[in-house]
């Protein structure tokens, strides 16, 4: 139980650093594809390192809504 609370804390962290670039966008009426293209322009790497994708923007989303 303790690993997955902290793995939800990590994940919870990860969204709030992307918070001011993600949700001011999406507010624009931007779609999530265009998001993840600008999260890699700008060089945010996704949790593991990589790029970001349309579907790991709608769970960030997801997740912020629900903080």
């Amino acid at each position: 139980m303790q690993r997955r609370a902290a793995i939800q804390a990590n994940a919870e962290a990860r969204a709030e650093k992307v918070a001011g670039i993600v949700i001011p966008l999406r507010d624009a009426g931007k779609p999530l594809r265009q998001i993840a293209d600008h999260l890699n322009r700008a060089g945010v790497q996704t949790a593991r390192g990589g790029r970001w994708q349309a579907s790991q923007v709608k769970r960030v989303l997801d997740r912020l809504s629900r903080t």
